[in-house]
């Protein structure tokens, strides 16, 4: 709240913005309040990082709901009844995490895309992380369990999904401050 009632927060955010504007195309690029729910995570928090060196691979979903489905019931298909199918086959697939980030419904939305001039938020963001030689062993099996997994979620998403205004790409971690390293 400081950031955005005080002098020197309001100072920080407008360097911010305007540094963004440099790279960033603002209004192809929304930006949202999100609630983090972790659905596999390992101990200790936020042992696995996808180090651009290691064999970690982070897989990111950014994800709008089917035509005709509102935000909340996608909200809870995917919490509820996803992520519960996620975690059952969680040890066929390998999964080492699995987290989903659920857009709020907020009026800080609003004031964000205004200031940015971005578009509306999306439904969420899931990330998954894999170790990426589980990952091809698992998909070069096509018959196997991990495989048939893999597919039972695919067609789970087809319930709640709208994967012609939704997206997903590989990616690796830079962390630029560590506080869990020495």
């Amino acid at each position: 709240v400081s950031a955005t009632t005080s002098e020197e927060g309001r100072k920080a955010g407008a360097l911010l913005l305007e540094d963004e504007r440099r790279f960033i195309d603002l209004s192809r690029s929304p930006l949202w309040v999100s609630q983090e729910i972790v659905q596999i995570n390992p101990m200790p928090e936020n042992s696995i990082v996808a180090w651009p060196a290691s064999s970690w691979i982070k897989f990111c979903y950014l994800l709008q709901p089917k035509a005709g489905m509102s935000q909340a019931a996608c909200h809870k298909t995917w919490n509820m009844e996803h992520g519960y199918l996620i975690r059952r086959h969680s040890g066929c697939t390998r999964f080492a995490r699995y987290i989903q980030n659920h857009t709020l419904d907020d009026e800080l939305n609003d004031r964000l895309r205004e200031s940015r001039g971005g578009p509306p938020p999306y439904a969420g963001l899931t990330e998954a992380w894999f170790d990426r030689y589980d990952l091809v062993k698992i998909l070069g099996d096509p018959e196997g369990e991990g495989a048939r997994a893999f597919n039972a979620f695919l067609e789970d998403e087809k319930r709640f999904i709208d994967f012609t205004r939704s997206s997903v790409w590989p990616a690796k971690e830079l962390v630029f401050v560590n506080e869990g390293m020495v």
